[in-house]
């Protein structure tokens, strides 16, 4: 059955959309909203709906696998709660990857569940609806749902037996509904697409094309119908989904682990049934549309590398209602300054002095060029930068001529910093494998490296289960974890604690009904 949110207080009149504006300095102030687009929506004439659109925080998340970034983390949810009250937001979308992998550090999940805690908390209260991505455990982002329901926020993490458990009806507090989101969570392999013996892997790849498609068309026939027997036309429908577009922009080094590949990567999201007035994606982490004007990702809204230093980061707004469309995008402020240095080491030298007058926190890559190393360049730089607010990550050598990790141009670092795949190219290259074959090894492995990462998901999940029930049994070995114990796993004692009590401090308005009806589902 579909979800049922039911709003207890009446949204405030919506501004107009602000016009374009100059991008101002980042030292001197924060960029100004800008009009993505503006277009009639003859249908919608219901009092303007705000929603705001975001994805891909990967908390949890360390640059070049040994910065904390949570001290970021941290500033982006008080700047995002922050954004949402200013926007007179209805309802916030976040489309997967909450959590940069499976087992997130007890810190990451302080800051998801704080947030929470501060949205509820609001003067707004919000609605939230969260879907899990690629990097999410499913069974982890959906067990607290129960819980969350009482703060307004509502998790799809898996696909069920029922569709309609991806319908979430948002209502407002007369009891009207005005929004039906499709909340698709990630959708695996085994969701959509049958595995057959003898098939090649691109006839894989298009049949999980047309598996997603046809996920996505099962749902908005399903919203339609039910926009039909609730009499009101002008309830507008969103889509919710994490998932590669074909011709999505990805980054260089930016952290996006390819959901499909091959010559017909991802879907083509123009084939998304036209009844969707918004689709809100994830995965991608730079903001842009994919194909459509309507359909969007809002990008992740740290950068994920130092390739990205010098990337525009946002949420997207969306304002639905009196005959029209209209989208912006709100800029995300640089929360922690960094920068990529390229040059000799008289260069790298030059530079750093240049930004230790700055005086502001930053932290930097140096990209060395030359044949070798100069001796004593470590020990130079590191004095050069004592004492003062810059700080240096690593200093890596740009070698063009080793074919194995750099021949292509690029900088040669540790392997540690590389992900599997960049490996399995630089090693196709080293071998001098033709082009034409590469593709075909590159499907393979992809292909097998996924199949691996849903087996280990799977195996944890029975692992989860056999837990369960030897602690139902009163086993010793199947209790959890103490409190406090280790950074990873699964949500703590104390982290749900900290949530109920959290929970326990938001004031009930009066005469509110709730969030969601007495079973869950729409009543």
């Amino acid at each position: 059955m579909p979800l049922d949110f039911d709003d207890s207080e009446p949204a405030p009149e919506s501004r107009p959309a602000p016009e374009n504006d100059p991008e101002t300095d980042p030292e001197t102030g924060p960029r100004q909203k800008t009009l993505l687009f503006e277009g009639m929506s003859p249908h919608l004439t219901g009092r303007p709906l705000r929603l705001l659109h975001t994805s891909d925080w990967h908390l949890g998340r360390t640059l070049q696998k040994t910065k904390s970034r949570a001290a970021e983390h941290e500033l982006f949810l008080d700047w995002l709660a922050e954004t949402v009250e200013a926007e007179n937001a209805d309802v916030l979308l976040v489309s997967g990857d909450v959590f940069d992998n499976h087992s997130p550090p007890v810190s990451a999940q302080e800051l998801y569940y704080g947030f929470l805690a501060k949205i509820a908390a609001s003067e707004r209260r919000p609605r939230v609806v969260i879907t899990s991505g690629n990097h999410d455990s499913a069974s982890f982002l959906g067990a607290p749902a129960e819980l969350l329901k009482n703060l307004r926020v509502t998790v799809v993490s898996d696909p069920t037996d029922d569709p309609a458990d991806e319908l979430a009806i948002v209502r407002d507090d007369r009891g009207k509904p005005i929004l039906i989101v499709c909340a698709v969570p990630f959708l695996k392999d085994r969701h959509v697409r049958e595995s057959l013996e003898g098939e090649t892997v691109q006839e894989r790849d298009k049949k999980r094309g047309e598996g997603t498609l046809k996920h996505f068309a099962t749902l908005a026939a399903l919203a339609e119908e039910k926009r039909k027997s609730l009499g009101d036309p002008t309830i507008p429908i969103v889509a919710m989904g994490h998932l590669f577009a074909r011709g999505g922009k990805v980054g260089v080094d930016d952290g996006t682990r390819d959901l499909y590949v091959g010559g017909e990567s991802g879907i083509n999201t123009r084939e998304l049934p036209s009844v969707f007035d918004y689709a809100a994606l994830g995965h991608l982490h730079g903001p842009q549309k994919a194909g459509r004007e309507t359909v969007r990702y809002s990008g992740a809204p740290l950068p994920m590398s130092f390739a990205e230093a010098k990337s525009e980061k946002s949420v997207t707004g969306i304002i639905l209602g009196e005959g029209k469309t209209t989208i912006v995008a709100i800029p995300i402020p640089a929360f922690q300054r960094l920068e990529r240095i390229r040059g000799d080491l008289a260069a790298a030298k030059k530079r750093i002095t240049e930004l230790k007058k700055e005086n502001v926190p930053v932290w930097v890559e140096i990209v060395r060029s030359g044949e070798g190393e100069v001796r004593g360049a470590k020990g130079e730089l590191e004095e050069l930068v004592r004492g003062s607010k810059v700080e240096i990550l690593s200093a890596i050598l740009e070698n063009r001529r080793d074919p194995r990790f750099g021949g292509d141009g690029t900088a040669s670092k540790p392997l540690k910093e590389y992900e599997v795949e960049d490996v399995f190219v630089k090693l196709l290259g080293e071998n001098d494998v033709k082009e034409e074959e590469r593709e075909e090894l590159l499907l393979a492995f992809r292909e097998t490296v996924r199949s691996l990462e849903e087996e280990e998901e799977e195996e944890r999940e029975r692992e989860k289960e056999k837990e369960k029930e030897r602690a139902g049994k009163g086993e010793k070995e199947g209790e959890g974890k103490k409190e406090g114990e280790g950074e990873k796993g699964g949500m703590t004692a104390k982290t749900v604690g900290k949530a109920r009590r959290r929970a326990s401090k938001i004031p009930e308005k009066p005469g509110a009904r709730g969030v969601f009806s007495a079973n869950g589902n729409e009543s």
